[in-house]
């Protein structure tokens, strides 16, 4: 979810306050650890990674992951459920699985 507040904390530290997350099932969290290059505009709308060679081609992918967000923003609205403002998008060569179920992290081959 994206950040709501930061607040300063003694001994240097901080607290991170970040909107509630919408309920969910289990098995649709998920979790990305990896070593890619993340890609990110102040004016877009998604986030992008993909191996460090493929950096380039991001561009193209941001404008494409923009358009379909804009589009599910759009399809949200009429279904009464209120449009997830913090969705990645993850290139990863030789994925194995096409039935990801998960609208906050999608991955592609």
């Amino acid at each position: 979810m994206p950040l709501k507040k930061l607040l300063s904390h003694e001994n240097n530290m901080i607290w991170a306050i970040f909107h509630t997350t919408p309920e969910m099932p289990t098995y649709l969290v998920a979790v990305m650890i990896a070593a890619y290059h993340g890609s990110s505009y102040e004016n877009r709308i998604a986030n992008i990674w993909c191996r460090e060679f493929l950096a380039k081609q991001l561009d193209f992918a941001l404008d494409i992951a923009d358009k379909v967000k804009m589009h599910f923003r759009y399809l949200l609205e009429f279904i009464t459920l209120k449009a997830e403002p913090n969705v990645k998008h993850v290139v990863i060569p030789g994925y194995q699985h096409d039935d990801m179920e998960n609208w906050r992290l999608l991955f592609y081959r």
